[in-house]
C-alpha cells in the first residue's frame, strides 16, 4: 500500500475514488509483478468494503471487474525462486548465526524443517502441538486445502520447541512477533533473506520445493507420500474419495529423515552478502 497506492490516491477521498485511478495504478505492474499486483488489488478491496459498510463510499467498490477489465490472458504462473536441496543445510546454519530475533529465526528454520507454508509456521500455537506423539496438527482453518495436516517431528523441532518456550514462555504463539500475543509479520522471512543475501535465490515458500526434489532424489518416496508431507491436494474427485490415507507412518520416516540431512554438517558456510538484520 505504502509503495503502490498511497503515493497516488493516498490523499483521495475514499468516496470519489474511481475504477480509473485503480486501473492506472496497477496497470504498470500488473504483469511485470503479478502477485504483487494481486496483493495489492486485494488489500484495496478491503479498504473499500469497509468504507462502504460505514457509510463512507455511497458508491460501489471502484475494485469491481478491475482484474477482468486489465486481463490475465499474458500473466505467466512464475515458479518461487527456489535453493537447491544441497545449499539448505549451509543456509540454515548461515540462518542460525544471523542477527535476526530468535522468534524469527526459529521460525524460519522450523517452517524449512516441517516444509510448511508461511502463514502455518507463522501462527503456530502451542495447543496445536502433541509433545509426547512428537505431532505438530495444524487446523483445518489455518491450511490452504481447509483440511487439517498433521506434520510428525523431528528431533530438531522438539529442540526448537524448548528453545522456544524458554524464551517466550508466556505466549500462546510458538513464534510470536514484537507482541507477544501477535504473529510475525508475513515479510518476516523475506526480509530475512534479503538481509542474509539470500533474495535473489530464494523465496521462503520455495524451501518446499527443496523438500520436496530432495525426497524424489535422495529419499526416493513414493510421490503421494511427499505430497502429503506438503499438504496438497489429491487431484481428482473419484482418485481423491478412495485414497483416504495421510501416510502418516511413512511421514513420520520422512520428515525424521528431512531433519538429519538438515542438521548435516558444512565445511564452509555460504558467506552473506549483505549486514543481518
Amino acid at each position: 500500500m505504502e509503495s503502490y497506492v498511497f503515493p497516488t490516491i493516498g490523499n483521495r477521498p475514499v468516496g470519489e475514488i474511481e475504477a480509473r485511478e485503480i486501473i492506472d495504478l496497477l496497470t504498470p505492474i500488473w504483469f511485470t509483478k503479478a502477485e504483487t499486483a494481486r496483493r495489492v488489488l486485494q488489500r484495496m478491496e478491503i479498504v473499500f468494503k469497509s468504507a462502504i459498510l460505514r457509510g463512507h463510499r455511497q458508491r460501489v467498490s471502484p475494485c469491481v471487474g478491475v482484474k477482468e477489465e486489465l486481463g490475465t490472458r499474458h500473466q505467466k504462473a512464475l515458479n518461487h525462486r527456489a535453493l537447491s536441496y544441497q545449499r539448505v543445510p549451509a543456509f540454515l546454519c548461515d540462518l542460525r548465526a544471523s542477527n535476526s530475533q530468535p522468534a524469527t529465526r526459529l521460525a524460519f528454520e522450523w517452517l524449512v524443517l516441517t516444509a510448511t507454508r508461511s502463514g502455518e509456521t507463522r501462527r503456530a500455537r502451542w495447543s496445536e502441538i502433541d509433545e509426547q506423539a512428537h505431532l505438530w496438527t495444524i487446523p483445518a482453518e489455518r491450511m490452504k486445502a481447509k483440511c487439517p495436516h498433521i506434520v510428525p517431528l523431528s528431533a530438531r523441532c522438539l529442540e526448537i520447541l524448548k528453545h522456544a518456550r524458554a524464551i517466550y514462555p508466556a505466549s500462546h504463539l510458538i513464534f510470536p512477533g514484537t507482541k507477544l500475543d501477535s504473529a510475525l509479520s508475513n515479510m518476516t522471512f523475506t526480509k530475512v533473506l534479503r538481509d542474509m543475501g539470500y533474495a535473489a535465490e530464494a523465496t521462503p515458500h520455495g524451501m518446499r520445493s527443496a523438500f520436496k526434489v530432495w525426497c524424489a532424489e535422495v529419499a526416493k518416496v513414493r510421490d503421494e507420500v511427499s505430497e502429503a508431507a506438503l499438504a496438497h491436494t489429491v487431484p481428482g474427485k473419484a482418485r481423491a474419495a478412495y485414497l483416504r490415507t495421510n501416510f502418516l507412518e511413512e511421514r513420520k520416516e520422512l520428515m525424521s529423515a528431512w531433519g538429519a540431512y538438515c542438521a548435516k554438517s558444512v565445511a564452509v558456510s555460504r558467506p552473506r552478502e549483505s549486514n543481518a538484520a
